[in-house]
């Protein structure tokens, strides 16, 4: 598969990413993560999307923490920043968007991502909240909900991860993803953040034209998933 995003290289091109954010009002946000406990692997990268123009104005941005070194010790990692003060800055610099509360977030599973960039950033993460796993819940019940699936059913995107399962392998057993090259990682993350911005879109679409479920969503869920994370 083949996707347009950008590789965030400096803070230059965060702030352009940032403003981008702030003029939309609404973007997707996604982690990758070595392992799956928050609180003890380290974030590899974070994703963000604040629109669906292919083939036109790229919408689509990846920011490392980390990339990917074969020779590393205990991870297979090494920092992409050049030091921790540049990376305070860029965890200030994504507070501007993530804890603006006029600025609506979507992810899938997003109690988790939410997680990680408190533990790793240090953000509490403001505003309305749309996790693409509830909402497709609430429209049709039966599992799976995984968003690979969901983004295949609605948009035919395919298995996008195929080429990252060669690195990290299939079923219950797998690696850890310090495994995953770059090159297979960023454009794996940015098909990721993308697919949750869609399926945001279309699911919001839907539930709208019902209103009682939208109601739950509104009244229940969304207030539950920040409970959820403070909570945990």
């Amino acid at each position: 598969f083949s996707i347009d995003y950008e590789v965030i290289t400096s803070l230059e091109s965060l702030d352009n990413v940032i403003s981008e954010i702030k003029k939309s009002g609404f973007f997707s946000f996604d982690t990758e993560s070595r392992g799956l406990l928050w609180n003890r692997e380290p974030m590899i990268c974070l994703s963000l999307c604040w629109g669906y123009d292919p083939g036109n104005k790229i919408t689509t941005a990846i920011l490392p923490f980390y990339n990917h070194d074969p020779t590393g010790s205990p991870w297979l990692l090494k920092p992409y920043w050049p030091n921790n003060e540049i990376v305070k800055t860029i965890h200030t610099k994504l507070k501007e968007i993530f804890e603006d509360p006029s600025i609506e977030k979507t992810a899938h599973n997003l109690k988790y991502d939410s997680l990680v960039l408190k533990k790793h950033c240090g953000i509490d993460i403001q505003g309305f909240l749309y996790d693409t796993i509830l909402l497709h819940h609430l429209l049709f019940e039966y599992p799976p909900h995984d968003l690979e699936y969901l983004a295949d059913i609605e948009f035919h995107t395919g298995n996008y991860s195929d080429e990252l399962s060669k690195y990290v392998g299939t079923g219950k057993i797998k690696k850890s993803y310090d495994h995953v090259p770059d090159e297979v990682m960023w454009p794996y993350t940015a098909m990721d953040v993308q697919s949750g911005y869609r399926l945001k879109q279309l699911y919001h679409s839907r539930l709208l034209q019902k209103p009682h479920l939208w109601n739950v969503y509104i009244e229940e869920q969304e207030p539950f998933i920040k409970t959820a994370t403070r909570s945990e």
